[in-house]
């Protein structure tokens, strides 16, 4: 009836309109009254996320006595009044005590296999929870501890006549174990007996205050995890409700009781008590003599993430099988074992694909957003070079088979140091850190150990190297490139050196049965390595799993319109082409069902074929991929509009244009949306004879297109837009260049308080000079010198300069 009064209460408020109960502000986490549609009454929510759309905000709201998740426009959110925060949530989220799910763990290593900790529910437990509830007549939960919003509870089920503890159940057919805590162990450390020590304190001073336990956390602060009696007086309105909520369940039993043992009835065969029994049924313990002990077990499961449908695909130039467990990938047995041992968690997307043909000694380029991690080519170039036998054929001088180049000192420590701890699972390498300065009798005098297979240095330093030992690098056969990006923004004229250092050496005749490899790991594409792999290697396998670079490497053309956003539409439709001389699929994207509809029906209007897509007309996904399917003549453009969280449903990779109507909401929505393209991707690497000249100039013309739709709304994206034109080496707007000098000018003023940029103090310029938080400009009343001791430096006579050898 309370809840009742409340709805009716809560609907008669709210239906009136006042501006004065709409919401200034949004954030995650925040209480409001949202009206659901599907309802159709106020609710009570909590925020959970907002999506930023482009007229308006979108979020994701829970609502807290219906345990649903809702999308709500902010024009149907107002503002929590307290007088309907009175009630405690009737949607609450609960977990067994102290069950903790487990699972079969297989040791391809040690050939065992044993159950172990996880830290997610098989589906083999989750269906036989369910089967077990199905099948019940009467559910109870006693209620034990309280953590964060979840309430830790004891559940019974009532099968034909006999109670179960479904925790113990659960232990017993091990699907679960039972983990011991802090707060429920008593002399764990003197006893050490597994179920002992999960006897639960039950002094008459830590009683539960049930009211406090199930209150609005907005209402009541922070609950203690022992769920304590808090003071009475302060708790005195809370009984008094409780009372009422709970009498039906206490049989008219209100006095000590009522602190002690309350039961909250949500429908009628389900209870939850408040008072854990101190003596919990353990028979079922006994009949599962082995169970686990999760507090004397230190051993953290490896997840092998695997190959998802949600993560985007690979831009290949060969086959790959992808292997997506460590026990499947083709490393050393030891070497799987120390990465287990150094919690390793793969191998990642990029690793299952990247990891074979480097392993099988090819070439290769793996462009990642983790291409700076140095354990994309370690653990395969280390397996290749356990094979021995084929280095036979090379000279037996002293010298190193693989080259390991990186953009400065400090990743070729970090590579080095990886090398020395998985190396003692290969045969002896012995891995050597070069770093050489400017002096030319260090580089004289520099001497390798016997032995040593693996050298690890940078551009510089190798250059420094070869003028004085050029016979040193007749046995190399595998050149690695880390941060290849880097390497080629910074010191390219030394790259493009030592690669034709490389390819004099192995063309030598007495060593064309020996391995020659080349692998390049970075997290852009560039010119520079499409010029790397067409000039230097050998059918190279190219693995790139960031989709906005491999639409560079796809020769996708990228194009910016800036506007204003009240000027979208109109601007969208010049953009389209109406009698195009070849077949043409358009996907538009926005970032809602509003504007969906919207440039839905402008492109409609416009006499273009058109097909709308999103959440609210699922039923409609079936019929527009049908539609979209279908063999087009010449001349004949289809458009369909679309939201982002439409697209994994349809699996599209054909269109021909990509519009962002709507600004990405990501770098990774923007790679989902260039991927729809990734059919017509053209494959740089693909050889041309004269007789193709023709139809390959006619491609340059017929490649897919990014248009993105650049509003006021977007500024802060300004700058980062511009510096992916400039990497994509696309046609840039006047306008955006002047756009992003002036952001950059307003950054600037904002840093006066920023200490002077090191960079610009050390070498007079700042690379990155549009993402550094300091200060690129000199204030004279910020910058003079001051004075040391009783002198000023001097401002005039003869400056005297010390040379200092950098490692580079």
């Amino acid at each position: 009836m309370e809840y009742k009064k409340l709805h009716t209460e809560m609907n008669q408020f709210y239906n009136r309109d006042m501006e004065e109960v709409k919401p200034l502000t949004l954030e995650e986490g925040q209480v409001c009254v949202v009206f659901c549609q599907e309802l159709k009454c106020w609710c009570r929510a909590v925020v959970k996320s907002i999506l930023f759309c482009a007229d308006h905000y979108l979020t994701e709201c829970f609502l807290v006595d219906y345990a649903k998740y809702i999308p709500v426009k902010t024009k149907n959110i107002r503002v929590a009044v307290e007088a309907f925060m009175q009630l405690p949530y009737r949607a609450k989220k609960f977990r067994l005590y102290c069950t903790k799910p487990v699972t079969l763990h297989i040791d391809f290593c040690e050939d065992t296999a044993e159950i172990v900790p996880a830290k997610r529910w098989d589906s083999a437990a989750i269906q036989y929870f369910q089967n077990l509830l199905k099948g019940t007549t009467h559910i109870e939960a006693k209620l034990c501890a309280i953590e964060d919003d979840n309430f830790d509870v004891y559940l019974y089920v009532t099968i034909k006549d006999e109670k179960v503890c479904v925790n113990d159940d659960l232990v017993a057919k091990n699907f679960a174990s039972y983990a011991v805590t802090k707060e429920n162990t008593v002399n764990s450390a003197k006893s050490q007996k597994p179920w002992s020590s999960l006897s639960l304190k039950s002094s008459p001073e830590k009683v539960i205050n049930p009211a406090l336990a199930l209150w609005p956390m907005l209402m009541q602060g922070k609950v203690h995890n022992n769920l304590e009696t808090g003071d009475d007086a302060s708790n005195s309105f809370l009984e008094k409700t409780c009372k009422k909520i709970a009498a039906p369940a206490l049989n008219g039993k209100t006095e000590s009781t009522v602190r002690a043992t309350v039961g909250f009835s949500f429908k009628e065969n389900i209870n939850i008590s408040a008072r854990p029994t101190v003596q919990v049924n353990r028979l079922l313990q006994f009949l599962n003599p082995d169970p686990l002990k999760t507090d004397d077990i230190h051993y953290e499961q490896q997840e092998f993430q695997k190959i998802i449908t949600e993560q985007p695909p690979i831009v290949l130039s060969n086959k790959i099988e992808p292997l997506s467990t460590l026990e499947t990938t083709p490393l050393l047995v030891d070497l799987k074992k120390e990465l287990l041992r150094n919690k390793f968690l793969g191998p990642n997307l990029t690793e299952s694909y990247c990891w074979p043909p480097i392993a099988r000694g090819c070439d290769s380029v793996v462009i990642s957003h983790d291409g700076n991690d140095p354990l994309l080519y370690i653990p395969p170039v280390l397996t290749f070079l356990q094979s021995g036998s084929c280095y036979k054929s090379l000279p037996t001088r002293n010298g190193p088979i693989a080259l390991i180049i990186c953009p400065g000192w400090r990743k070729a420590q970090l590579v080095f140091e990886l090398l020395e701890k998985y190396g003692r699972c290969s045969r002896p390498l012995r891995p050597v850190l070069i770093l050489l300065g400017l002096n030319k009798e260090e580089a004289k005098n520099v001497k390798l150990q016997r032995g040593c297979e693996v050298i690890v240095t940078t551009p510089h330093s190798l250059l420094r190297l070869l003028e004085h030992h050029s016979l040193l690098f007749r046995r190399l056969c595998h050149l690695v490139f880390d941060e290849v990006d880097n390497l080629f923004s910074e010191a390219s004229k030394q790259i493009f050196s030592i690669l034709e250092y490389y390819k004099k050496t192995i063309t030598v005749e007495e060593r064309e049965s020996a391995p020659h490899q080349i692998v390049a790991v970075g997290s852009h594409w560039s010119k520079h390595i499409e010029h790397l792999t067409k000039e230097f290697m050998n059918d190279p396998y190219i693995v790139i799993t960031a989709m906005e670079e491999a639409s560079i490497y796809g020769n996708v053309q990228q194009v910016v319109q800036l506007c204003l956003n009240c000027e979208r539409i109109s601007v969208l439709l010049q953009i389209l082409d109406f009698t195009p001389s070849k077949a043409q699929k358009t996907l538009i994207f926005t970032n809602s069902v509003d504007e969906t509809e919207m440039v839905y029906k402008a492109v409609k209007s416009s006499s273009i074929f058109c097909l709308k897509v999103h959440k609210e007309i699922e039923f409609h996904f079936k019929y527009a991929v049908e539609q979209w399917k279908k063999m087009f003549s010449s001349g004949t453009h289809v458009v369909l509009v679309l939201t982002d969280d439409c697209m994994p449903s349809l699996g599209i990779t054909d269109a021909t244009c990509v519009v962002h109507f709507s600004f990405p909401a990501s770098p990774r929505v923007f790679g989902a949306r260039l991927h729809s393209m990734s059919d017509n991707f053209q494959n740089v690497l693909q050889k041309t004879n004269t007789a193709t000249t023709l139809k390959s100039v006619d491609q340059v013309y017929s490649k897919a297109k990014s248009i993105l739709l650049l509003t006021e709304r977007n500024g802060c994206h300004a700058v980062g837009v511009l510096r992916y034109l400039e990497h994509t080496e696309a046609k840039i707007p006047p306008e955006l260049c002047d756009f992003t000098a002036g952001v950059l000018e307003a950054k600037e003023d904002m840093k006066l308080a920023r200490p002077l940029c090191q960079y610009l103090k050390r070498s007079g310029v700042c690379k990155n000079m549009r993402i550094c938080p300091n200060r690129h400009r000199v204030h004279l009343q910020i910058d003079l010198p001051q004075k040391m001791s009783d002198n000023t430096i001097p401002m005039a006579g003869c400056v005297t300069l010390r040379e200092v050898n950098r490692l580079s």
